[in-house]
C-alpha cells in the first residue's frame, strides 16, 4: 500500500476498523489471551501509518483510507479494482486472497485471480460489488486514529516495527 504515495493514479484504500476485523471473533472464541489479538491493532498501526504518509506526501486527493464499519459483521475482504481514466467502471479486478504486503507476494502460497474485461455487464458487477463494500465504510481521518479504542498496545508496537524492520 506504501508504493502508491506519490503515483498519479486515484486510490481508494478500505480496511476495517480493529473491532471489525475478522480475527477479533476468532479471538474470542478460540484463542482468548493469545498473540493472535493483536493482530487488529497491528492493522490499525499499520492504517495509521499509511494515514500518516498521506498527510506527509500531500496525497490526500489522490488516496483515501477507509474503513469498514458494519454491527455485527466482521471484514476480512481485499480487492483491487482498475478504473481506467476513461470510464466509470473497472477493467481489472482481483478475486481471491489477494494479500499485497511482502509475505504474501514472496513467501505465502495464496490463490488470486486477476479479472481483465471489456465485458459492460461483468465490469458493472464488479462495479457494484465494490460499491457494496464501500457503502459499509467511513472515510478516515486524523481523528479517526485518536479514538480511545484505537490505543495500541506497547508490546503489539514492538513487534509490529520488529517485523517491519526485518522484512
Amino acid at each position: 500500500m506504501y508504493s502508491c504515495i506519490g503515483s498519479v493514479y486515484r486510490v481508494d484504500w478500505l480496511g476495517c476498523t480493529s473491532i471489525h476485523n475478522s480475527f477479533v471473533r476468532r479471538i474470542a472464541l478460540v484463542e482468548p489471551g493469545s498473540f493472535v489479538g493483536g493482530i487488529p491493532h497491528a492493522y490499525t498501526l499499520l492504517a495509521r501509518d499509511f494515514y500518516k504518509l498521506i498527510l506527509e506526501h500531500k496525497q490526500t486527493e489522490n488516496i483515501s483510507v477507509h474503513e469498514y464499519v458494519r454491527d455485527n459483521w466482521t471484514f476480512h475482504a481485499k480487492g483491487l479494482w482498475y478504473y481506467p481514466s476513461n470510464g466509470p467502471l473497472p477493467s481489472l479486478t482481483l478475486i481471491g486472497s489477494p494479500n499485497f504486503g511482502h509475505c504474501s507476494v514472496y513467501r505465502d502460497l495464496e490463490a488470486q485471480v486477476a479479472i481483465v474485461t471489456s465485458n459492460q455487464g461483468l465490469s458493472k458487477a464488479l462495479h457494484e460489488e465494490k460499491t457494496r463494500l464501500y457503502n459499509s465504510a467511513q472515510c478516515a481521518t486524523s481523528d479517526t486514529f485518536m479514538l480511545p479504542e484505537r490505543k495500541i498496545p506497547v508490546w503489539v508496537y514492538c513487534v509490529t516495527r520488529l517485523i517491519k524492520n526485518f522484512l
